[in-house]
């Protein structure tokens, strides 16, 4: 797996990720609906040790892209905070493949088939129990794993 994590910040220190489909900085804004030229973009990955100090955490900033905005101190605190909760030990961070998490809407859906071409890789989604009825996927589906997934 990659060893490090990708997400976006708003000015208004709201962090976004790519629901574990994408690591992409212009594809998270795109699921999210925000101008990718008004976020920062950032890369994260544990320490040498686990970090049970967030401190511990090497956050990069993306700087291929300028700067949106000045970082404050309040980002920065919610960057180690948002890194803290969405993984606390080892494991979450291990666990982190490719998944649709349940927060998707039919919305982002829709924007990450089109960000792949037509396709849409649910595979190992085992806490997705449905799909939309309106679902049109132009390329392949992929639902390997998707064990809480039932035939109707």
């Amino acid at each position: 797996m990659c060893e490090k994590h990708s997400f976006v910040m708003a000015r208004n220190a709201r962090i976004y990720h790519g629901y574990n489909i994408t690591d992409s900085h212009s594809a998270i804004a795109k699921i999210h609906e925000l101008p990718i030229d008004s976020l920062n973009k950032y890369e994260a990955q544990p320490g040498p040790a686990w970090p049970t100090n967030p401190r511990d955490w090497n956050i990069t900033f993306d700087n291929v892209d300028r700067a949106a905005f000045e970082e404050k101190s309040s980002h920065v605190d919610a960057m180690y905070a948002y890194l803290m909760e969405r993984f606390p030990t080892r494991i979450e961070w291990d666990a982190y493949i490719p998944q649709l998490e349940l927060a998707i809407t039919e919305g982002k859906l829709a924007a990450i088939i089109t960000l792949n071409d037509g396709s849409l890789d649910l595979e190992g989604c085992t806490g997705l129990t449905s799909l939309p009825d309106n679902l049109s996927v132009g390329g392949s589906l992929y639902l390997e794993g998707c064990t809480g997934l039932q035939r109707r």
